[in-house]
């Protein structure tokens, strides 16, 4: 910002006269000639700093107070620290994913923030049984319902069908992602 703009700027964080701003009052009021008066006001308004339809400073432009607030910085600093955590955390589960394939049972879906359903196909595609159907009676009871229903129709146990129904989903998926890209 030049010294013609930082006029206007300072002119326009004072109080405004009776009757609001106009460019003559704001002219005389700032101390400048006509001609950097209007291009100090042109490039302001250009860059937003100003408003175009009159003269208010935009929000980034007013004098904001100079004091710290030591709760929010403290505030900010946990979050922060709590986020660099979690990517942490989720950059060792991506490396064991990486390094054993998703159903090489090495996963810990605590340790990569698995949503329920996630949790639902971890345990159901490495064949740890007992917790998925802890899993889901304890939040899908209709759905366990179903499943039992489907398993009993095909001669299966229910972690079975399950685990056949969650990977026949995951190929209709793959299907229909591999369709949108073509």
């Amino acid at each position: 910002m030049n010294a013609a703009q930082a006029r206007i700027v300072a002119t326009l964080r004072g109080h405004p006269p009776v009757g609001g701003w106009t460019a003559s009052k704001l002219r005389v009021a700032s101390g400048l000639d006509k001609a950097s008066f209007q291009d100090a006001l042109r490039a302001l308004r250009n860059s937003g700093k100003v408003a175009f339809a009159g003269f208010e400073l935009s929000p980034s432009m007013l004098e904001q107070d100079p004091r710290v607030d030591a709760q929010a910085v403290t505030a900010v600093a946990e979050s922060v620290k709590a986020e660099a955590k979690a990517m942490g955390a989720n950059r060792k589960a991506a490396r064991t994913i990486g390094a054993n394939g998703a159903r090489g049972g090495m996963v810990d879906a605590t340790v990569t923030g698995l949503s329920f359903g996630g949790q639902l196909q971890h345990t159901a595609l490495s064949d740890d049984q007992v917790a998925a159907v802890q899993l889901a009676r304890s939040q899908w009871g209709e759905l366990w319902a179903r499943l039992c229903d489907s398993a009993a129709a095909a001669g299966e146990r229910p972690v079975q069908a399950m685990r056949r129904l969650i990977e026949a989903g995951l190929w209709v998926e793959r299907l229909d992602q591999e369709e949108s890209a073509a």
